[in-house]
């Protein structure tokens, strides 16, 4: 099988995960992650990176936000029939040039 422009670098993707996991380990006071999952855009052809923060509280995101290069801030308001109102809080940005979304959920216990 010949490789393509389209297909998924294999091997940089052990460079963003290294690169990510060196960027939490250096910084202790960030809160607890929850999960890493590492996506391969095919539109950008490029690696991104989703961290998830369960339970995370405002302060705990406004610290991702501050540690993060470019941070944009998203709210997002709605219903679950698991987790009735919520909010949906993402902070997307870059650590050494990879993209990073770093999200959590409020409800009404966790606000």
């Amino acid at each position: 099988m010949t490789r393509t422009e389209y297909d998924a670098d294999m091997a940089r993707s052990v460079i963003v995960l290294r690169c990510i996991a060196d960027f939490i380990a250096c910084r202790p006071t960030l809160p607890p992650v929850t999960s890493v999952d590492l996506g391969w855009s095919q539109t950008h052809l490029v690696w991104s990176v989703k961290i998830h923060v369960f339970g995370g509280t405002e302060h705990d995101m406004e610290r991702w936000a501050s540690a993060l290069d470019a941070p944009v801030t998203t709210r997002i308001e709605g219903t679950s029939e698991y987790i009735g109102e919520h909010t949906r809080v993402e902070i997307a940005g870059t650590i050494h040039g990879h993209r990073v979304t770093v999200w959590t959920t409020f409800n009404g216990s966790t606000r």
